[in-house]
């Protein structure tokens, strides 16, 4: 059977309802049953539920809730309806969920001023504009790699995103629209290997409202990062030939070198390589 010859749009896939019994003719809609044959990615993760919430509140008064502290994933399970169930919440903790953006959140914590993702595969701030209130937000540990949704945040005092790939100052400038942020954490991302010395002057130029940079005074002295901190690649660098005769092969020993490269950023190298290196030896 050919698209041609059939008056409806074939699947590529197999169908997940299928026609139980169609003797009847005068049967208009006969009732389907499932097949079983399904994509199960067609099927509707279930939301989060009163009583997950209650075994980690202690109470059904959920209007009362104002600190939570659970795991969740959601790419399980729909957690949008956390601020409709608790609407009144003020401090979050969801430390080691899985949670890629923070859009998956919804849009109901608008009492929100405290928010803890530490290792919770966030990928993207997208939707964090949805809480206007945040005065501290902990999301070490994660993939972040850009912080444009930040800038709306007027009330943020304290923000940790240690060991992210931020690698481009240009982000940095966002947070300086957070006229009240005081502390920040940014070690062990790309960016703080990359300005080396003058790490803590080029904070100091964007954000001069800065007070603490991870955990430290920011006009204390500090070290630098060691060796041992930076990632280390093994590269194999092809070097073009000398030679005239486009015909012969270039010789190995003086075409490819081998380097061992202490790699401070993405920058060092050009192109989508270079970041899938990077983050190979976080793994």
């Amino acid at each position: 059977l050919t698209q041609k010859d059939a008056p409806f749009r074939l699947l590529p896939f197999p169908p997940d309802i299928c026609i139980d019994d169609t003797d009847n003719q005068t049967t208009i809609n006969p009732n389907p049953m499932r097949s079983g044959r399904g994509r199960s990615d067609d099927v509707i993760a279930p939301s989060v539920s009163e009583d997950i919430l209650y075994a980690a509140c202690g109470t059904r008064e959920f209007s009362s809730v104002t600190f939570l502290q659970i795991q969740l994933d959601a790419q399980e399970a729909s957690v949008a309806q956390l601020g409709q169930i608790c609407p009144n919440l003020v401090e979050l903790k969801l430390n080691k969920s899985n949670i890629p953006s923070l859009r998956d959140l919804g849009t109901h914590l608008h009492f929100l001023e405290i928010l803890w993702a530490n290792s919770c595969s966030v990928l993207s701030l997208d939707g964090i504009t949805n809480f206007p209130r945040l005065r501290e937000v902990y999301l070490a540990f994660n993939s972040i790699s850009t912080l444009p949704p930040l800038h709306s945040l007027d009330s943020l005092k304290l923000m940790d995103l240690e060991r992210n790939n931020i690698s481009d100052t240009l982000d940095l400038e966002f947070l300086g629209a957070c006229k009240q942020l005081r502390t920040l954490t940014l070690a062990r991302n790309p960016v703080h290997y990359t300005l080396g010395s003058s790490y803590v002057d080029t904070i100091k130029a964007i954000l001069p409202h800065v007070d603490l940079l991870d955990d430290i005074p920011i006009d204390a002295p500090r070290d630098l990062p060691s060796e041992d901190e930076i990632p280390s690649l093994t590269i194999n660098i092809l070097r073009p030939t000398t030679s005239t005769n486009d015909h012969t092969p270039p010789s190995p020993s003086t075409s490819s070198t081998l380097y061992n490269a202490r790699v401070a950023s993405c920058e060092v190298m050009c192109g989508a390589p270079a970041r899938i290196f990077y983050l190979n030896t976080r793994k």
